[in-house]
């Protein structure tokens, strides 16, 4: 396990997964780094970076806890916006296929309404936010 602590963003990152939290803030150090064996602090002091070497996890079991407990209240990424974003882009990216001036035929824009449809459609699916089957893009040529 690999953790860095950095007051002056008030980041704790454990393994790659950053945590952001105020309550690490006003530290008198400028990050700590734990490789998993040893650990480094580092100090601004007047001669410039000095760094003080640990072998022993103590020194980072409260950045690690207060972690753990940071991440446990982040909420998961709502499904249902993040489709529906989704669902606008690819309606934005079709917008033209509706348009009188493009070289589709009667039966392509046609397809292509039905498409359009069926993304606005989306959100009403049974198994919608937690299974979703996307419509397929017709042809365009």
């Amino acid at each position: 396990m690999k953790l860095s602590v950095i007051p002056s963003d008030s980041l704790i990152i454990v393994d790659g997964t950053a945590v952001v939290t105020p309550d690490i803030a006003d530290k008198d150090f400028s990050a700590i780094h734990w490789d998993g064996t040893v650990g480094r602090i580092e100090r601004m002091e007047a001669q410039g970076l000095v760094e003080e070497f640990f072998y022993d996890d103590s020194v980072i079991q409260p950045y690690l806890t207060l972690w753990a407990e940071v991440k446990g209240q982040v909420a998961e990424p709502d499904k249902d916006v993040e489709y529906r974003y989704y669902r606008n882009q690819l309606l934005a990216e079709c917008d033209w296929t509706q348009l009188g001036d493009n070289n589709l035929t009667e039966e392509q824009r046609a397809e292509w309404a039905q498409y359009r449809e069926a993304l606005r459609n989306v959100p009403q699916q049974a198994e919608y936010p937690e299974h979703v089957v996307w419509p397929e893009k017709p042809a365009t040529s």
